[in-house]
């Protein structure tokens, strides 16, 4: 791990401590660009930690402090997301080139620094969201490619289906379960930032969105109690 000092950060708000990890994509060409702007004052931009598609793992902000990466948006009842999270950056090109996967070497050192921040701050396994859960309709990182399925299967983020009961549905309320803040956000982008983290896809029919909202319900009835 690499250390970078970021100007960019204050005290966590009202006692607060990592309750989630949030996750992002750069939307840059280059990590070196990425950390140009993450450490550049004005910017008035952050993350705790950046990983470059090479699996280089900067550190940019102290865990026990807040950095400025969630801005506005709502998850879990929480709209000081910068308060109650640790932010990671991925080096990715984001909307320029959305379809492009992301490297098998990056994942891996993610997965190495969830293991240790979840560890350090005893945090619940299944807190790894993405910046368009807590912001849906305003952002859409870390993107539909980003494969939350072999988070999952390493014990990270809610569990996806892996089957459909075509009997079962489930309402665009129910959306609320998995921390969507329907309150705070339109239902229509809600319903986009879901097809995006738990299938994969931009958008979504109907019927086919109640039926997977039904069998991923189902599939983290235990988280959810």
């Amino acid at each position: 791990m690499q250390q970078y000092i970021s100007p960019n950060f204050g005290e966590r708000r009202d006692g607060a401590i990592p309750q989630f990890v949030l996750l992002h994509y750069t939307d840059m060409a280059t990590a070196h660009l990425a950390l140009e702007r993450l450490c550049d004052p004005d910017s008035q931009v952050s993350a705790h930690y950046l990983i470059s598609r090479w699996g280089q793992v900067f550190s940019l902000v102290p865990e026990d402090m807040r950095a400025w990466h969630a801005g506005v948006g709502s998850y879990a009842g929480i709209t000081d997301m910068n308060s109650h999270s640790i932010g990671v950056e991925l080096d990715h090109p984001g909307g320029s080139f959305p379809d492009m996967a992301f490297a098998s070497v990056q994942l891996q050192a993610l997965l190495g620094l969830l293991a240790g921040i979840m560890g350090r701050w005893s945090m619940p396994l299944h807190r790894v969201v993405g910046h368009s859960d807590f912001a849906p309709g305003r952002k859409f990182d870390p993107g539909h490619q980003f494969p939350w399925a072999m988070l999952a299967a390493k014990g990270y983020g809610f569990r996806l289906p892996t089957k459909i009961d075509d009997n079962l549905r489930a309402r665009p309320e129910d959306l609320s379960c998995l921390g969507y803040d329907l309150d705070v956000h339109q239902v229509a982008a809600c319903v986009e930032a879901y097809a995006q983290h738990f299938m994969g896809r931009h958008s979504v029919p109907q019927d086919l969105f109640e039926k997977h909202l039904a069998a991923t319900l189902a599939c983290n009835s235990k988280l959810l109690r």
